[in-house]
């Protein structure tokens, strides 16, 4: 970074401010962490530094190859979802045909 066009003692008062609401905001919310469980917490860094390995070191790249994973998975399963539908009306089709054929067969028989 280059040169700070703040004088130091603008800087400083504006460091004291900060500090002071960051105070406040500390006291009437308690300690600044979430209400999570310990262990919950743990899994929460996991779970980041899981999407910071995904991204190559980056979160936001995580983020968005899971959600393209997550897209990915979705489409196979709605083709997959298609694929059983086409199936299952093909049998039935067949089924009902099956039927119509032995039907037919019998009147056939019963009329000679």
């Amino acid at each position: 970074m280059g040169e700070s066009v703040l004088d130091p003692q603008l800087r400083k008062e504006i460091t004291a401010a900060v500090a002071e609401g960051i105070a406040i905001g500390l006291q009437q919310t308690g300690n600044g962490s979430c209400k999570l469980e310990p262990e919950a917490a743990k899994a929460v860094g996991h779970f980041m530094g899981m999407v910071r390995d995904i991204g190559d070191g980056e979160h936001a790249k995580g983020i968005e190859k899971m959600r393209d994973h997550h897209k990915a998975v979705g489409v196979m399963l709605e083709g997959r979802r298609a694929f059983w539908c086409m199936v299952f009306k093909m049998l039935a089709t067949g089924g009902i045909g099956f039927v119509g054929m032995a039907i037919w067969e019998h009147f056939t028989r019963v009329v000679k």
